[in-house]
């Protein structure tokens, strides 16, 4: 039985390091960007491998002297077939994770992760890496993440003798072992089911409700018809008493009746309990998810849904587990060398064109109502905002935090969910507050890290009325203010480019691990406020001018020349930065000084460009585009943007969390991805709109008549 054991030991330790140590040796090779990947492989990587000889190193090979007892025993213990189990649900290749359904298959093994963040330097080619690999086993239950840890720390050292006697200096800066856990839901959890099902009563509860009413006023119709025919049968027989003298008042009782139980039916009216339900009513708000607002602006509604696709693309590629790919090398050489792959990154601009159409818009409504009234109600303006963003934003956030670490499982599933818990347990309230831009000061600690979006918003929001104020009292001092701010907001990017030298390589940033770019400058007010001022200032144009307007062809051309040359400027030129960069782990071709004016002009020049086309469509001069972006088609897009930007995350993070083997990569993979990715959000948007967002805006108006829709 003790060589039994003795030989299962070194059968471990071999597989275990011969797997560690290839893993290491590939990462070494793959993130050497000065010989290319085909040249390196067969020369070192077969000569390390061929150089180790497990019997010589291992052969005496013990288990490490800290191990629990428990688990020390259940692995000494275990039978030839326990052994080859394990063997076959453990990993056997580069980045091979093993089988994962396989070993939790089995109550009495646990799946673990075992991943290192190796820090390289490599002699021979100059180059300092920090690269993570990790390995997936499958070990008996009584070995818990200590143990996993000690056993990995244990092959990591191993791997950095052999390293440095090829002169590859390397350093284990970190083991983290995440082992599958035992899911229930807790008290969160409970909770949060108990909300929704609720939620989803008074969904039918309104939505049976306005049926039932409805049913009620067709039969009184029908009953007005049929009266109002016996009517013209009885008049054109000239009969005439005294009960029919009475007959018309009733006709036109009965004939208001239904208008008026119609009005009723709309929560905006009826105060009763009814109203109230009626809130939920899935037939009446599905009627407003389809109905466009009149207007000159209804361009508006097709760049929102673009704009929204265009996003969930960027998403796409910005979530992505890289460690989940299997061929990793071609993704970063189509990201070099093909020019259409510009539109990933750039794809982050229609988060620009979002803050531009909110800057218009709320600039525009609110001049109409100071023209009105002379001034604005401060308190129902900043809660209007907080009402229309906060049900939506709370329900999902608390669904994020206690409901989707059990939807599935995984070997990432783990290091998915308890980073989850970690920022939500912590600055769940800042989300909230939106102040998550700020509090945490890192944009990988906030709860939902793509919510920055909305503290931008609502801080810019906050702000707009000053702007406001000092134009419809002088229109000069409006227009100043606006110059003032728009120059500031240049002036602080140009500072925090050149303080942080920033690069617009973002390669370099979600492979590098630096999150300066991210924390000091994307996600700031005062950096990122370009489009909503020039929104502001498209605003006083349509207010000081109208929609009425009269420009030469001549003109019309240039402009639109110009608008959609700089939107194609703004997209395809760093691609000159992303194929001449030295090395993915570079920070890019460009100089500094061409990073200081893209970085610190492409949003202001992407947000004039979508002024333009807003502003041509809106006065008459959009032709073939007006139509195309005003389409109704667009409608149900636009309506459900709010609640797809919060969801599709979560769809993308549990997918690369749940997966159980890497993937391979392909234009056309990713393609099927966003396409489903982008169904999906929409699909669960739209019931979040039933159930919450258009509920909580029929409360409003309910509450406040006077409040738009």
């Amino acid at each position: 039985m003790q060589s039994s054991c003795a030989g299962y030991k070194f059968v471990l330790a071999k597989l275990l390091l011969f797997f560690l140590f290839s893993q290491s040796v590939y990462s070494d090779l793959l993130y050497d960007t000065r010989v290319p990947i085909t040249e390196q492989l067969p020369s070192l990587y077969s000569d390390v491998i061929n150089h180790i000889e497990f019997d010589r190193h291992y052969k005496n090979h013990t288990l490490p002297a800290n191990l629990t007892q428990a688990c020390h025993d259940a692995i000494t213990n275990l039978t030839t077939t326990e052994r080859f189990f394990l063997k076959d649900a453990s990993g056997k290749d580069v980045r091979d994770w093993g089988h994962y359904e396989e070993c939790v298959s089995q109550s009495q093994y646990s799946y673990c992760m075992v991943l290192f963040r190796i820090d390289y330097y490599n002699d021979k080619t100059k180059v300092n890496v920090t690269a993570q690999e990790e390995i997936g086993s499958c070990l008996p239950n009584q070995c818990d993440e200590r143990d996993v840890y000690l056993l990995g720390e244990q092959k990591a050292m191993m791997i950095t003798r052999e390293l440095w006697a090829r002169d590859i200096h390397a350093n284990i800066s970190k083991i983290y072992p995440s082992c599958a856990a035992s899911q229930s839901y807790g008290v969160g959890g409970i909770i949060m089911f108990t909300i929704i099902s609720i939620l989803l009563l008074m969904l039918l509860l309104g939505t049976s409700l306005d049926f039932y009413q409805r049913y009620q006023d067709r039969i009184k119709k029908s009953l007005i018809q049929r009266n109002y025919f016996e009517l013209s049968l009885i008049e054109e027989k000239v009969v005439i008493d005294d009960e029919l003298d009475s007959k018309p008042l009733v006709i036109n009782a009965s004939f208001e009746e239904p208008v008026e139980v119609t009005k009723k039916s709309d929560p905006v009216i009826d105060k009763s309990w009814r109203g109230f339900l009626l809130c939920w009513s899935a037939i009446y708000n599905v009627e407003k998810l389809f109905v466009a607002t009149p207007g000159s602006l209804v361009c508006l509604n097709g760049l929102r849904t673009l704009s929204m696709f265009a996003i969930i693309l960027g998403h796409n590629y910005a979530f992505l587990n890289l460690e989940a790919l299997d061929d990793f090398q071609t993704l970063l050489d189509d990201s070099k060398n093909h020019v259409l792959f510009q539109v990933i990154p750039a794809a982050f601009f229609a988060v620009d064109t979002f803050f531009f159409i909110s800057g218009l818009l709320v600039t525009y409504l609110s001049l109409q109502e100071l023209q009105r009234k002379g001034s604005l109600n401060l308190v129902l303006f900043y809660f209007h905002r907080f009402w229309r963003l906060t049900p939506v934003l709370a329900l999902l956030m608390f669904i994020y935090w206690f409901i989707v670490p059990y939807v599935s499982s995984g070997p990432w599933w783990d290091l998915e969910t308890s980073a989850i818990a970690t920022t939500c347990n912590q600055y769940w309230w800042s989300t909230l507050l939106y102040i998550q831009n700020f509090i945490p000061t890192s944009m990988t600690g906030e709860c939902m890290g793509w919510t920055w979006y909305l503290a931008n918003d609502t801080q810019f929001y906050i702000f707009t009325p000053f702007v406001l104020y000092a134009y419809h009292y002088r229109r000069w001092a409006g227009w100043s203010l606006l110059t003032f701010l728009i120059l500031a907001c240049l002036g602080v990017n140009i500072f925090l480019v050149i303080y942080y030298n920033f690069t617009y390589y973002f390669a370099y940033y979600f492979l590098s691990g630096n999150q300066d770019f991210f924390n000091y400058l994307y996600i700031k007010p005062y950096a990122r406020a370009f489009p909503w001022l020039v929104g502001i200032g498209l605003g006083f144009i349509f207010h000081q001018y109208g929609f009425k307007f009269k420009i030469g062809t001549v003109t019309l051309i240039f402009g639109y020349v110009a608008a959609f040359g700089t939107i194609l400027f703004v997209i395809f030129f760093p691609y000159n930065d992303w194929h001449n960069a030295p090395g993915f782990y570079s920070e890019g071709y460009w100089p500094e000084s061409v990073n200081v004016l893209f970085i610190s002009f492409s949003r202001l020049l992407w947000s004039l460009a979508f002024a333009w086309i807003v502003w041509a469509c809106a006065v008459g001069y959009g032709g073939p585009l007006d139509w195309f972006l005003g389409h109704p088609w667009w409608v149900l897009g636009a309506r459900l943007t709010y609640s797809a930007y919060l969801i599709h995350p979560m769809i993308i993070k549990v997918y690369w969390a749940s997966i159980t083997s890497p993937m391979h990569y392909s234009a056309f993979y990713m393609s099927v991805w966003y396409i489903a990715t982008t169904v999906l959000a929409f699909s669960f948007a739209c019931v979040v709109f039933l159930t919450v967002e258009r509920p909580s805006m029929n409360l409003e108006r309910l509450i406040l008549p006077n409040r738009r829709s």
